[in-house]
């Protein structure tokens, strides 16, 4: 054959071989988009204190009508679109001989049993569950906490000592004489690079079961420890404890050991939990406290807030009236400053262990911020005389308008006189540039009973949608709040039985949807914001790894004002290692993740893009942000204290086949 047909019939194979793959990749394709079309159903499975239906297909179309909403589906049909919640049995309290119980988490930074107690999910959301028969372990991996805990036995009166050996691991050890909350620390170590064994002191035990505990923190070496004893009466030399001395506190037999206990009977008042406080408690002065708590005073009636100053026009310079690059809008922001300081700087730690200040919110001029109140309490005074009187200042925010003006939000603590009864003073007022009274903006105040829906996305992660429950229900007990309503969107997850989580839970008013295919959290979002049938509510989207403080809901309603700004408070990213408690981190400047918007305004920008974002995430909130700019509303943009991003592994995060 010569070389010309030898090309010739190499290009007709070519030719066929490029034609079968466009066949298979179309025919790939085709059915992608039909499974697509087949899967991505959100259904309202179960709610609390809503008036909507259940077991109904909710449409994720934005400009959908009422009626159009949503649509009928049967039982048998949401069975067969979704797993059952398999191995899922509840810890039960009852005796079970040779093990105890070991509760595992990981990607924990830090040396110390500290940051293992410190850490959000502990102890009630451990990564695994199991049970153990001794207390010598030779491979616990890096970064991972460790607690064990049960009943030791001693058969006979003795005198007790324990003998704690480590290697690249810290450890505390804890015993009780009586109830578990009477435990008390017998030994520990944190040498970390070395073998080293500790004694403990002489303990006279009577005949029975006393409750133990051992915590343990690795860094970033495969740690090893063993717990051993002697028994006076009978040997003078350290031995193993072995299972025939052990039991555990929870009969944990049958539970799938990935899987999401929702109700753990651990004893609250445990010693080895009081390094950890509520978010509420983590205030270091009055200022800090008041700015906490500022919610549990209650408003001063509207009609006492009325004609205190004329209206004016409001039109800042800083809205955007023309078209933007793509992703530009983070440009266009401005930022809010505070009075008093609210101790926001926080530190980031460096791989040299040096610690570089991060800047929090900036502070208003102190002279500006008496001059506003002082204006503020003569307008008060000249309507109702002596009625009211100032007790405090709680906070004066300012937002600069180089080209205008400033807009300032005044909060003060008055003294109803007439009724010996503290109020909220809590309104928005304008001082133009080169003038010297102030004014209120027109049409620009706050809704103090709006209700807020929390929107949160998840899929798989059932210790951190837990974590969120639990948060979610403080906020409900501290604020007494009925007009907070959660909204979630599971994708299936196989590791928590969520209708039941939030059945058990205290929230009084929630919306569960189950959503069918792959993760898609655009789509989510706007299927959650589209069961708000209320125009005059505000929609809440949240992200999953987070603490959240109970004044995030009053600070997120008076910063978002229907028909004009919407909010996105900035959160602190936790380092590895950091904890409410011990904040190291940055300031998420370049994130708009958490972001509040009213319903009618939600539907007027035109909500989620839920085309350009089908299986990723990452600059959707970007690209919100884009679209709200253009449509021309503000963005307050302000950094909330205790309201974190907690550092977690992305292990296994949205892959039904783990768990996280």
């Amino acid at each position: 054959m010569d070389n010309r047909k030898l090309k010739l019939l190499l290009l007709l194979v070519g030719i066929f071989v490029l034609v079968e793959l466009i066949f298979f990749c179309y025919q790939q394709l085709g059915c992608k988009k039909n499974v697509k079309a087949v899967e991505e159903i959100g259904i309202i499975v179960a709610q609390r204190g809503n008036n909507l239906p259940v077991n109904v297909i909710v449409n994720p179309n934005p400009s959908a009508s009422r009626k159009e909403l949503f649509k009928g589906v049967s039982q048998d049909k949401i069975n067969s679109l979704f797993y059952p919640i398999k191995n899922v049995n509840e810890n039960k309290i009852e005796e079970c001989e040779n093990v105890v119980n070991l509760h595992l988490w990981h990607e924990i930074c830090g040396i110390d049993v500290k940051n293992l107690k410190l850490y959000p999910l502990y102890p009630h959301l451990p990564v695994i569950r199991d049970t153990v028969n001794k207390l010598d372990f030779n491979k616990i991996l890096p970064l991972y906490g460790i607690r064990i805990f049960g009943y030791l036995e001693v058969k006979s009166n003795d005198l007790i000592q324990f003998l704690l050996s480590t290697v690249d691991i810290s450890i505390e050890v804890y015993l009780s004489l009586d109830s578990p909350n009477n435990s008390f620390l017998i030994c520990y170590q944190n040498h970390l690079t070395k073998q080293v064994s500790t004694l403990s002191d002489e303990i006279y035990l009577n005949k029975g079961k006393y409750f133990f505990e051992i915590l343990g923190k690795t860094d970033i070496n495969i740690g090893k420890f063993s717990l051993k004893w002697r028994q006076s009466s009978l040997r003078s030399t350290f031995i193993e404890i072995s299972s025939e001395y052990l039991s555990c506190f929870f009969n944990e037999t049958g539970s799938k050991k990935t899987s999401v206990i929702l109700d753990y009977k651990v004893p609250e008042g445990l010693p080895s939990l009081f390094d950890k406080k509520k978010l509420s408690e983590l205030y270091s002065t009055r200022e800090d406290f008041i700015r906490s708590t500022i919610f549990t005073i209650p408003l001063i009636p509207e009609e006492d807030t009325l004609d205190l100053f004329p209206d004016c026009k409001y039109s800042p310079s800083y809205i955007v009236h023309e078209d933007i690059p793509e992703y530009s809008g983070v440009w266009e922001l401005h930022y809010t400053k505070v009075f008093p300081k609210d101790n926001t700087e926080v530190f980031y730690r460096l791989e040299t262990n040096e610690n570089q200040m991060i800047f929090g919110n900036d502070i208003v001029l102190e002279g500006t911020a008496h001059n506003i109140v002082n204006q503020v309490m003569a307008a008060i005074k000249k309507k109702h005389k002596n009625k009211y009187s100032l007790s405090a200042i709680l906070n004066v925010e300012e937002n600069d308008d180089i080209g205008k003006g400033s807009r300032f939000l005044v909060e003060l603590e008055l003294i109803n006189n007439n009724l010996s009864k503290k109020v909220r003073f809590s309104q928005y007022v304008y001082l133009f540039n080169n003038f010297n009274k102030l004014c209120y903006p027109e049409n620009f105040q706050w809704n103090k009973t709006s209700d807020v829906n929390v929107i949160l996305t998840i899929g798989n992660q059932g210790r951190w949608a837990k974590h969120f429950i639990n948060t979610m229900a403080n906020i409900f007990e501290d604020t007494k709040d009925i007009n907070l309503n959660v909204i979630i969107v599971d994708f299936n997850s196989q590791d928590i039985d969520m209708i039941k989580a939030l059945d058990l839970s205290s929230i009084p008013r929630y919306t569960l949807i189950k959503h069918t295919g792959k993760f898609h959290k655009t789509l989510a979002i706007q299927v959650a914001a589209n069961t708000i049938i209320n125009p005059n509510a505000i929609t809440l989207q949240v992200d999953l790894h987070l603490t959240i403080p109970s004044n995030l809901i009053d600070l997120v309603r008076k910063h978002t004002v229907q028909g004009k700004m919407v909010c996105s408070p900035i959160l602190l990213r936790l380092q590895c290692g950091a904890n409410p408690q011990a904040r190291y981190g940055f300031w998420e400047s370049a994130g708009y993740g958490i972001f509040g918007a009213y319903k009618s305004d939600w539907n007027r920008f035109g909500g989620m893009n839920t085309e350009k974002f089908i299986s990723s995430w990452g600059d959707e909130d970007w690209e919100l942000l884009d679209t709200v700019l253009k449509a021309g509303y503000e963005v307050e943009r302000f950094k909330v204290k205790n309201f974190n991003h907690v550092f977690h592994t992305k292990k296994g995060m949205w892959d039904y086949s783990k768990t996280t």
